[in-house]
């Protein structure tokens, strides 16, 4: 009985542990810019919150996207996230509710940036 008891205890801490450690865990993604415009801003932020937050490019070292260019990023967990970008015009388009998961490369497109246009 007291191993079963100490199994169980032993098995219930590991279960906590990696639990607590998923939760923590963040996640790295890659924004790759396949449309015909330059980015000057983008910001993104979990599509349950209201705030952009800071600039990613900046915070990445790059004052503009360009076609063919990409950033690495990490943020706190999957699941869905808004995107925000700013083309050289000053037009902003808002990409809602994409759910993103780790290492996963989001491309974005011409015609997802036309969506947006519309």
């Amino acid at each position: 009985m007291k191993k079963n008891l100490l199994l169980f205890g032993f098995v219930s801490i590991c279960f906590l542990f990696s639990a607590f450690n998923r939760a923590d865990a963040q996640i790295t993604i890659t924004l790759q810019n396949d449309s015909e415009w330059t980015f000057y801003e983008m910001y993104m932020t979990a599509s349950d919150y209201e705030s952009w937050g800071e600039d990613l490019l900046e915070m990445s070292g790059q004052s503009v996207l360009i076609n063919g260019q990409a950033i690495t990023i990490t943020v706190p967990k999957e699941g869905y996230w808004d995107l925000k970008i700013v083309d050289e015009d000053g037009d902003e388009c808002k990409v809602t509710q994409m759910y993103i998961s780790d290492d996963e490369i989001v491309h974005i497109t011409t015609d997802m940036m036309l969506d947006c246009y519309e």
